[in-house]
Order: structure tokens, then C-alpha cells, then sequence
């Protein structure tokens, strides 16, 4: 009877807590925040499995590795006035250390400071994945993007406008984003998602993992990247371009001054409809103010008949 209760305790716990099952393969996270920002700290702390599993997946990690510090540190903290203002937080392999600015999440691509976390814990695995070998830029990027967030119409859309002009596209130019400003470097995050996000449809969700894996062996990462995908990466790139172009095809259409012409018709056909509305309401009203403070209309009333004015007339 006992082994039984203790079973069925056992079963309950799963289900109430099913990161239990993967406690062994959860990120250690020791953090360090100010009194004030404990609260923050106690959200992170919570965060299971389900949070941390794709950057698992990306980086082909059967085990997290060792303990990573994450500081959570005010706007006010000596080393905050280093970093520009949009800089929302950062991450040291080498060191398994995060720092997170809690004040500054209010900026794409982190929608919480939950998805800013998974996403430096991502950069942290990949580091790990690699062994430290060097990856570009946007390849990290990339991965930690999509890692952290679910890819959207708002990040489709994003991704159009950073395209650009497609002959002036370049891995190299995507890296110079991330070294700009704030609306640069969101434009490297928007770059680098889509086209990493673009790798995993095309030739499968392992991709990632298997380039980190190579480079971990110290195969260069050109050398990596053209072993999995059958392509450079600058081939790929440009393959990837082509593919947005179904939907750079309509960006010039709805921009143009015959769509333009389109939108301004339909708008004031809507104002018209509405200009008609309010004129028949109008209407309404006056006519209601003709009747009299009773409530009377006189046009509605009976009028007597000509034996009722002589019956009157007699009476009187």
C-alpha cells in the first residue's frame, strides 16, 4: 500500500512539475540582483525546461555544463554608463557569465527579460557547443534570436524591410550591422534570425548543431557550414535573398502611386459613407423637434368629423 502511494506521489509530481524530467539537463543558473530586483530574479528562477529546450536543441547539448552566473543589475549599476542605452544585456562564454540590464527590455528582438535570458543562455551554449571555437557573428545571433522567441508577422516584416536593396546584400554587411546603432543592430538581429530560421526549413532542424559540432573539431566554419548545407555561406545567403523575393515582389506594388491612389479612394468613400450617416441623423433629430413639448404630433391626430362640430356647437 505504501509503494503504492509513493507512486502515484511520484506520478503527481511529473505531472504538476514535468520539467522534474529533464532537472539533469536544465541550465544551472546562480543569480545575483540587488534587493530591489529580487522579485525579477524569483521569475527567472522559475523558468523550466520548456524555456531553455530549443537552445539545447540548436547547440546539440546532451548536458548544459557547468553553473552560469546571471547578473541582474539596475540602470544606475557603475558598469551600466559603459554600454549604449539600447544595449539590453550580454553574455561571456569563456567566463559563463550574463549580465542583464532589467530596466532596458523594451527593444526587439527580446519581448521580456524571460526571452532576453534564454537568449544570452543560448550564446553561453553555443560557446560550449564549439568549445570556443569562433563562429561569425550572425550565426550566434541568429541562433540565440530564434531560440528565445517564436518567429511572427511582426519579425516577417522586420526582415522585408532589412532585406533592402538585394544587391547590397552581404554576410559581411550583416555583420557591420550588430558594430552601429540601436536601429542597425536591430536590423542585424532581424538579418540573422531569418536567414539561420531560413538554414533550419530548408536543410533541417540538426544544421546548426552539426556546424557547431564540426567547428568544435576545429573545422573552420566556412569549411563547416559548406560540409552540411552543400553550399557557402555566401552561396546560401544569396539563395536566401532569392526566396524572400516572393514577397519583395510586392513591396514595390503597394508602395506605389497606383496603390496609394487606391488607399486614398477607399478612405474617402468611408468618410463619404460616414458624412451620409451623420446627415440622416441629423434629419431624425429635426424632425423630432417639430413635435411639440407633449410628445404630440399633430399630423398623426384625428381630426372630428362634421356631426361633431354641430354636436359641439349645440352643446355650447
Amino acid at each position: 500500500m505504501e509503494r503504492q502511494f509513493l507512486g502515484f506521489l511520484f506520478v503527481f509530481c511529473l505531472l504538476l512539475y514535468p520539467s522534474l524530467l529533464n532537472a539533469e539537463n536544465l541550465p544551472l543558473l546562480i543569480f545575483k540582483a540587488p534587493e530591489s530586483l529580487q522579485p525579477i530574479t524569483k521569475r527567472l528562477s522559475a523558468m523550466g525546461w520548456p524555456y531553455y529546450s530549443y537552445a539545447m536543441q540548436l547547440a546539440g547539448l546532451g548536458h548544459p555544463g557547468p553553473a552560469i552566473h546571471v547578473y541582474v543589475v539596475l540602470e544606475s549599476a557603475q558598469f551600466g554608463a559603459q554600454f549604449p542605452s539600447w544595449v539590453s544585456g550580454f553574455a561571456n562564454g569563456e567566463a559563463s557569465t550574463i549580465v542583464l540590464f532589467a530596466e532596458r527590455v523594451h527593444s526587439y528582438p527580446a519581448r521580456a527579460i524571460e526571452d532576453l535570458l534564454v537568449h544570452e543562455v543560448s550564446h553561453i551554449l553555443n560557446y560550449r557547443a564549439t568549445h570556443g571555437g569562433g563562429i561569425p557573428r550572425w550565426f550566434d545571433e541568429g541562433i540565440a534570436t530564434i531560440a528565445a522567441r517564436t518567429w511572427d508577422i511582426e519579425d516577417q516584416a522586420r526582415l522585408l524591410w532589412a532585406i533592402g536593396d538585394r544587391n547590397e546584400f552581404s554576410l559581411e554587411r550583416m555583420n557591420a550591422f550588430f558594430r552601429g546603432d540601436v536601429s542597425s543592430v536591430r536590423r542585424g538581429y532581424v538579418l540573422s534570425a531569418g536567414f539561420v530560421r531560413d538554414i533550419i526549413q530548408e536543410y533541417g532542424h540538426n544544421v546548426p548543431r552539426q556546424i557547431l559540432s564540426l567547428v568544435a573539431q576545429g573545422v573552420p566554419f566556412p569549411t563547416a557550414f559548406q560540409q552540411i548545407v552543400s553550399l557557402s555561406p555566401d552561396q546560401a545567403v544569396e539563395v536566401f535573398v532569392d526566396r524572400q523575393s516572393v514577397w519583395l515582389s510586392w513591396v514595390p506594388l503597394v508602395t506605389s502611386n497606383f496603390m496609394v491612389w487606391i488607399g486614398i479612394s477607399m478612405l474617402a468613400f468611408v468618410v463619404f459613407g460616414m458624412h451620409v450617416r451623420r446627415l440622416k441623423a441629423r434629419r431624425r433629430q429635426q424632425e423630432e423637434e417639430e413635435q411639440d413639448d407633449w410628445g404630440f404630433d399633430y399630423g398623426e391626430l384625428e381630426q372630428p368629423t362634421g356631426v361633431e362640430w354641430d354636436d359641439r356647437s349645440r352643446d355650447s
